[in-house]
């Protein structure tokens, strides 16, 4: 299991879920964007499930760097998807005009792996 910097990371049934908590520090965010794709690499999962549940309201800093960390999944051939929005993300993020580098979401862990398989 990854713990760094605000990124706790399990497999699961094949897929990576990764619970990104809401105090992070973007320096220290990135390095453990870094490490996550590592774990990536090293354990070739199905998907990496990106959840957002612990997030209130989400701003143009960790829109950058989560679709930094979403692009580079991508490119390494590995699908993304993001769950666990709740209204006050999706508020902030249509407010703001922020967009995801991805298009696969879900509401639950569980629709993730259905839109992977």
């Amino acid at each position: 299991m990854l713990t760094k910097s605000k990124i706790a990371s399990h497999l699961v049934n094949g897929f990576i879920i990764a619970t990104i908590h809401d105090d992070f520090q973007a320096q220290k965010f990135k390095s453990a964007c870094e490490d996550l794709v590592l774990e990536i690499k090293s354990s070739k999962p199905k998907g990496l499930i990106l959840d957002f549940s612990s997030f209130k309201v989400l701003d143009y800093v960790l829109i950058e760097s989560i679709n930094e960390l979403i692009r580079v999944v991508q490119i390494l051939g590995f699908a993304v998807v993001c769950v666990g929005f709740t209204p006050g993300t999706v508020t902030s993020m249509i407010a703001l005009e922020l967009e995801l580098e991805t298009k696969l979401i879900a509401r639950d862990v569980d629709g993730a792996m259905r839109l992977i398989k």
